[in-house]
């Protein structure tokens, strides 16, 4: 059970690889799967849209893996973000975005937002069934938010 994560430009190196279809090639394994199952993204790098073509949401699908996104209110990532999590609720795909108040790009390497993040993550993975074991409390001092669909 495989999931893709990564944060700022890994967070969207995991996206695009999440995102692209199997290649055919003759000296590939096919009976090893490189879809994966659930998304784990900090602060995804999204934008801009320039640097990036074609940018990743235009291949959202159904097929599109659940996906977790962590960014602070102060990122300037986070409208790709935003742009990337209605595309996915808008094809029913399982997502949430959690948002630090007062924070900007990274916030989750802070001591106080490590656990709070890591625990709303690993809820996420059982959830969906990807990992086993008993979903985490919230953490007291790390207050994140989740952010409501807006399409």
């Amino acid at each position: 059970k495989r999931s893709n994560g990564g944060g700022s430009s890994g967070g969207f190196l995991a996206t695009v690889a999440a995102l692209n279809d199997d290649i055919n090639d003759v000296a590939d394994d096919l009976s090893v799967s490189t879809k994966a199952r659930l998304l784990v993204l900090y602060n995804p790098a999204y934008i801009p849209k320039a640097r990036y073509s074609p940018p990743p949401v235009q291949y959202i699908n159904s097929r599109t893996p659940p996906a977790i996104f962590f960014y602070g209110d102060h990122d300037p990532y986070k409208p790709g973000g935003d742009e990337f999590y209605a595309a996915l609720a808008k094809e029913h795909i399982k997502t949430a975005l959690w948002v630090a108040s007062g924070e900007a790009h990274s916030f989750f390497n802070k001591n106080n937002w490590q656990l709070g993040s890591s625990s709303k993550a690993f809820n996420f993975l059982i959830t969906n069934g990807i990992i086993k074991g008993a979903l985490i409390a919230d953490v007291a001092d790390a207050p994140l938010v989740l952010q409501p669909v807006q399409q």
